[in-house]
């Protein structure tokens, strides 16, 4: 479980990323790379239903963070 460190659909967001509040986006994009490197596989936000890494890997790959 990870909580509101990323979502998955409503409220107010389609597709799983980035949670709609979130203070330091680059702190947040930090404990993505956490889990990546942790080997975690299946995500299951507070908000939305479970989906993959690699939803998380692509969007850090756009805003070029890892």
């Amino acid at each position: 479980m990870i909580g509101d460190l990323a979502m998955n659909g409503p409220p107010l967001r389609l597709g799983a990323g980035e949670p709609i509040f979130g203070e330091n986006i680059d702190q947040i994009y930090q404990s993505w790379n956490k889990l990546i490197e942790m080997g975690v596989t299946d995500l299951y936000p507070s908000h939305g239903p479970p989906f993959n890494i690699k939803v998380l890997k692509n969007k850090l790959r756009r805003k070029r963070f890892i």
